[in-house]
């Protein structure tokens, strides 16, 4: 059992539950809550995921919110097969382990409220867990039970956590300005983590001992501007993750791993943060986009504020909510042994290129600006070999790295 360093304290209570909840004009989720929360989730965005369901091929099944059209879900062992697992539009999805070994799709409906859906034999079967319209909603496993809990904002009704045994409990009546994924302590016993504006970010977790006791800790007591990151960047010696957080004027730092120092690795705002796994190590390294100055690597050298490499003098595209500028998938992972990870960035209207670390060498991909790309294992073998790729007016698209060649999935794009 983790022991808390703070307990929910009088200053919490002022701070976060007593604090008039923030109104949210968007009905997508946060930009940065999105990131790296899921093995297939794509950059800032929830209109399409790509895992194994359990349907007994082993192969990620890609699942993709056609707008008006439903939903759908196309099979990677018959590129061509696609079919309808809901006729309504949902506002995000998000895959989730959430009672076994396989994924389950997550679907907030709006005014229909929040559903999840598991296959058995097709359609599968939608079970609602909320009548309530959720502004967000992550996925973590923090019980250890090894099954994932989901949390969600529920505006000015505060953030709930909901478990399959134990149904919801409400953690907090504050409303977040944005939530993710961590495994900031005990390795394996993630936890939840909520910027909460002036009263900083804090992270909760629960009790795998005592059913129903969670405990809340605070990382820092400034606010934060949009960019927040977490993986493990090799510092502190162990597989925790690290904090990249962005303080605006006050630059861009790390909260170390197991309640480790803050470190400033850059004195400038970033524009967007991304974890990559370049050099085949088991940490991870940075890519980061500034508002001037193009794109940059960073990685660990031993001492802050680590190495920082230019990578390239242009600046890739962003494309606001919803759009991320990169994708880290693997397209030689077939073919070469050292499972380092290349990137594939978006620099608009000059196209789509591939950045290979080992090479040194950037490669064009396509002509066309992608809207929204995400990783997927199409070949059953641990290796995300292929990038699906929706290029809006022109449909959807996947590369295959192995093959070194594009299909086209389907003439919609998914919905924005």
């Amino acid at each position: 059992m983790k022991k808390s360093i703070l307990t929910i304290t009088l200053t919490f209570f002022v701070l976060v539950f007593l604090t008039p909840s923030i109104n949210f004009s968007q009905t997508y989720p946060n930009l940065e809550e999105v990131k790296d929360l899921y093995p297939k989730t794509s950059e800032d965005y929830k209109g399409m995921v790509a895992c194994n369901i359990g349907d007994g091929d082993d192969h990620d099944e890609l699942i993709v919110d056609f707008g008006s059209n439903g939903l759908w879900i196309h099979n990677a062992a018959a590129y061509t097969s696609w079919a309808q697992i809901s006729g309504n539009d949902p506002d995000y999805i998000i895959a989730a382990k959430l009672a076994g070994i396989d994924y389950e799709i997550v679907a907030d409906f709006g005014s229909l409220g929040l559903w999840h859906w598991n296959y058995t034999t097709f359609p599968g079967l939608w079970t609602k867990i909320s009548n309530g319209n959720a502004q967000s909603i992550l996925a973590v496993d923090d019980d250890w039970d090894g099954y994932d809990e989901i949390y969600a904002d529920f505006g000015t009704s505060g953030t709930w956590r909901w478990d399959w045994t134990d149904g919801w409990t409400k953690v907090s009546n504050g409303n977040p300005s944005a939530s993710f994924k961590s495994d900031f302590w005990t390795i394996g016993y993630e936890e939840a983590a909520f910027d909460y504006g002036s009263s900083g970010i804090w992270i909760v977790y629960f009790d795998n001992i005592t059913p129903g006791v969670y405990y809340w800790d605070r990382l820092n007591k400034s606010d934060v501007d949009d960019d927040i990151a977490s993986a493990d960047l090799g510092i502190t010696g162990g597989s925790a993750e690290d904090f990249v957080v962005d303080f605006g004027s006050s630059g861009l730092w790390i909260k170390e791993s197991d309640w480790g120092s803050w470190g400033r690795i850059n004195k400038h705002s970033a524009y967007d943060i991304k974890r990559v796994r370049n050099e085949g190590a088991s940490d991870y390294e940075l890519l980061v986009m500034f508002d001037v100055g193009g794109l940059w690597w960073w990685n660990w050298n031993g001492s802050y504020p680590g190495e920082w490499v230019q990578i390239s003098h242009n600046r890739p595209e962003h494309d606001g909510w919803g759009g991320g500028f990169c994708e880290p998938f693997d397209p030689n992972g077939k073919t070469e042994a050292n499972n380092d990870e290349e990137v594939a960035v978006d620099f608009g209207s000059n196209g789509l290129w591939l950045w290979d670390w080992t090479t040194d060498n950037w490669t064009k991909l396509h002509t066309w600006d992608p809207k929204h790309m995400l990783r997927a294992d199409y070949y059953n073998d641990g290796k995300d070999v292929t990038l699906i790729v929706d290029f809006e007016a022109y449909g959807l698209y996947m590369y295959d790295g192995y093959m070194d060649a594009w299909a086209k999935l389907h003439d919609l794009s998914p919905d924005n």
